[in-house]
């Protein structure tokens, strides 16, 4: 290993996944945002700190090339919009479906980043007084002689076909994944949420920024895997490919220091509040409660009521109110059944129903009083026969708070009178002064 300090423009191995998740990994969970966009604006920008590896660079050109295709041709890499089988378009098939369209700008882009993926790649071996054949160099590399001959052709002879230059490209990101990122990062490991320092003393607000990049990712996970199958409940220890996949990325959400962290996150980085609003109704609320259900049973009664608390306090901070009532409504009608090693066993029960109704109590928010009334009516109030306990609070919370008035004993009433009487001037007169002119003494 070299002793020379190598300076990169990006900080850590974290940044370079995070890097190729966004080139390889195309668009969120919940979310029309395509992550490669995100890509190609960081790599311009790790540009103007300094010099980047070629395969870096040669990636985003690759993807800005492909969302150059996609755009024109109203395609979505390799398939299109209402295709269910992956295909790759030909020329013939642009022009029926385009008539006044060209392809010779989306033929260009891919012609010269093929050659300048070939170039760069192949250009830093040429050492030795004699130029060394680029298929020579190319068997070095592994790299398959269909680029460096597609690279000839584009240079001196023709502009290949559309659908050729398409299956090219996609082998060459391919490529670039097998032999350049997963080989670079094949020792990287995910940064535990609880870790509190990534390099040993680093900024605590990039510490923050992976630490979520690492929550983004296992809630992702188990997203994708909860739609496959909600009526599925991955068990701790089960041995199944998605069940270990699954439970790894719990364990990482439940290994979290910052509890903080993480219920912000919860609340509000599209995960229990979705963002967009847009035709939500009661159907797709009920649905995201069954899909996170088993997730926040797995996290424990302390974490969901901190959650419930948090909910609590920053109704008006969040994008949709409505959905915040909701949620809190689904807490306090005691769906949420916990695990053996969680505090209690259910959200609501005799030993924490005083927690729950002071956490009212404390805010004394008029709002507040419907959620109660909600609560009021809930099974496990009616079979307690705790009705009343709820109205109390009720009326304690219609009843406006009268601010307490601080005791002042006898000294200090003399000392207020006294600051009363004094009075402050901007020239005060004295006695003993007569005005002198300048000069005379």
């Amino acid at each position: 290993m070299s002793k020379n300090v190598q300076l990169t423009p990006y900080k850590s191995i974290h940044d370079l996944q995070k890097l190729k998740d966004w080139f390889y990994n195309t668009q969120e969970e919940d979310d029309d945002v395509d992550l490669r966009y995100r890509g190609i604006e960081k790599v311009s920008a790790y540009m103007t700190r300094g010099n980047i590896p070629h395969s870096i660079e040669i990636t985003s050109l690759i993807t800005s090339s492909i969302l150059l295709d996609e755009k024109l041709t109203n395609t979505t890499f390799y398939k299109t919009k209402n295709d269910d089988e992956e295909r790759l378009l030909d020329e013939e098939d642009i022009q029926v479906n385009y008539s006044a369209f060209d392809v010779m700008p989306i033929k260009l882009s891919y012609t010269m980043t093929i050659i300048k993926f070939v170039n760069g790649l192949l250009d830093p071996f040429q050492k030795s007084n004699f130029a060394i054949s680029l298929h020579k160099l190319a068997t070095i590399l592994n790299l398959p002689s269909l680029f460096v001959e597609l690279r000839h052709i584009g240079t001196h002879e023709f502009i290949p076909s559309l659908q050729i230059l398409r299956i090219i490209i996609k082998c060459s990101l391919n490529w670039l994944k097998l032999h350049y990122w997963d080989i670079i990062l094949k020792d990287y490991k995910p940064l535990s949420i609880q870790d509190d320092d990534v390099d040993g003393g680093g900024d605590v607000q990039d510490d923050s920024d992976l630490q979520l990049d690492e929550l983004n990712k296992s809630f992702k996970i188990l997203r994708k895997i909860r739609k496959d199958d909600l009526s599925k409940v991955y068990k701790y220890g089960d041995s199944t490919d998605t069940g270990i996949k699954y439970n790894d990325a719990l364990n990482i959400i439940k290994k979290t220091q910052n509890t903080e962290l993480l219920i912000n996150y919860m609340i509000f980085n599209n995960c229990l509040i979705l963002n967009k609003i847009d035709n939500l109704n009661d159907k797709k609320l009920n649905g995201l409660k069954i899909l996170y259900k088993p997730i926040l049973e797995e996290l424990g009664y302390d974490l969901c009521f901190k959650l419930f608390e948090k909910l609590l306090i920053d109704n008006d901070n969040v994008n949709d109110s409505n959905q915040v009532i909701k949620w809190l409504e689904y807490f306090l009608s005691n769906s949420l059944k916990f695990n053996k090693n969680s505090k209690y066993n259910s959200f609501v029960n005799k030993d924490t129903i005083d927690s729950i109704l002071q956490t009212f109590i404390d805010l004394h928010d008029s709002k507040h009083v419907e959620l109660l009334q909600f609560f009021q009516n809930t099974s496990f109030i009616k079979l307690n026969k705790l009705q009343d306990k709820i109205d109390n609070v009720i009326q304690s919370i219609k009843t406006p708070k009268t601010p307490k008035r601080k005791a002042v004993d006898d000294d200090d009433e003399e000392q207020l009178n006294v600051k009363r009487v004094k009075r402050t001037y901007f020239f005060e007169t004295h006695s003993d002064w007569t005005p002198t002119p300048f000069g005379i003494s």
